[in-house]
């Protein structure tokens, strides 16, 4: 006796059918497998996107920014009031800021009226106008310094230390005591690029250096182009101090290649695991709906081995019918995980990135996802034997 074959265009022309006449139970499969693909996707979008954007962060934050200040031994611990310009114009360099740390003691009231209450702790220093070009802060009340008021005893207030003095608006004019000197609050700011501006206290150095006498040593923030701040490093001495360049100390950030590439692993990594959950969580609802499916059909796979039909077939068409429906629930999880991306990028202000690869592979995705789906409900099915599909039915 001749052995039953079927064609593989029938096995699809019969999964077509089969497809078509449960529609119900064959959405619920492209939703699962739609589900799981989508969430792949969207997951191997966001890690590349994330990645980009610590790339940019890394670069941004390590890679701009020069420190410069006086080494020890040094005959003198301020800079010219020419040197910071001179820095400026160096080739690649965006701001320059000078700034001193005061050890003065901050209080909302002079002592002799605030005699027991300890002052909180707030910071004083002293900058320059180019300061708040590498700051950035943001302005909340009141007015930055000018070059009137950098001569004049005021001060702006970060967020944090206008709280701690009890400063909340400019009404009145109030004013802050720095060792029992009064100076106005004329600003209230946020914290920019230098969160430690937010718990501060600032007053203008050109009034620090005329009418304090601080011997605390200024220090230069220079905020540079990508790329640039190591040779802004390298001619800042020079530029500030070109007849003593070695009691100048120019410090740039090391590379953080090796750091950024350590971090991008591992969040890669992270989230392959979870789009691998996603993938087995996807498959897991497929397999409970494909056995649903087989208990419906016992009685159809009966007659078709009574008819013939080996367990091979039988589990060819559910294989089949699995696959296509996996095909289309990859097509449009694909579709479902790059505009996810892209929302969450615009979000997030990110730039999204997008591999074109991982759409044209969701397809493949979702039928292997099928199969994996409807491997065991499909030998489950190739075990029932006619007489007892028959008998249940």
């Amino acid at each position: 006796m001749d052995r039953s074959r079927v064609r593989i265009s029938r096995l699809l022309a019969e999964a077509v059918e089969g497809i078509a006449t449960r529609p119900s139970r064959s959405a619920l499969i492209v939703v699962g497998t739609m589900l799981g693909v989508g969430s792949f996707v969207t997951v191997l979008g966001l890690t590349a996107t994330a990645n980009a954007q610590i790339g940019a962060s890394f670069n941004a934050q390590s890679s701009t920014e020069v420190s410069i200040g006086f080494a020890d031994g040094a005959p003198v611990k301020r800079f010219d009031p020419g040197a910071d310009a001179r820095v400026a114009a160096i080739d690649g360099v965006q701001a320059v800021g000078v700034h001193q740390e005061l050890g003065l003691e901050a209080s909302a009231l002079p002592r002799r009226l605030a005699s027991g209450v300890t002052p909180p702790p707030v910071r004083v220093t002293a900058v320059s106008h180019g300061f708040f070009d590498v700051a950035g802060p943001r302005l909340v009340a009141g007015r930055l310094f000018d070059p009137f008021l950098e001569q004049q005893p005021v001060v702006l207030l970060g967020e944090r230390a206008a709280r701690a003095l009890g400063i909340t608006t400019l009404t009145g004019e109030p004013a802050v005591y720095l060792d029992d000197q009064p100076f106005t609050v004329v600003g209230l700011i946020r914290s920019g690029r230098v969160s430690a501006m937010a718990s501060g206290v600032m007053i203008p150095l050109a009034y620090a250096r005329a009418s304090l006498r601080d011997e605390t040593p200024e220090a230069m923030t220079v905020v540079t182009r990508v790329g640039a701040g190591e040779t802004t490093a390298e001619q800042a001495p020079l530029a500030i101090a070109p007849y003593d360049v070695r009691s100048i100390v120019a410090r740039y950030p090391p590379r953080a290649t090796a750091l950024r590439e350590a971090v991008s692993d591992q969040l890669r990594l992270l989230f392959i695991a979870l789009a691998a959950v996603c993938m087995v969580i996807g498959s897991i609802g497929i397999i409970n709906v494909n056995l649903m499916a087989v208990i419906e059909r016992t009685s159809e796979i009966g007659l078709r081995r009574s008819l013939g039909a080996t367990r091979l077939h039988v589990v060819g068409q559910l294989l089949v019918e699995s696959s296509v429906l996996g095909v289309l629930g990859g097509m449009v999880g694909g579709l479902v995980g790059e505009v996810a991306v892209v929302i969450v990028s615009v979000v997030q202000d990110w730039t999204p990135t997008l591999d074109a690869r991982t759409l044209l592979a969701a397809p493949a995705v979702g039928t292997l996802v099928g199969i994996v789906g409807g491997a065991y409900p499909a030998a489950r099915a190739a075990r029932i034997e006619p007489v007892e599909a028959f008998r249940r039915a």
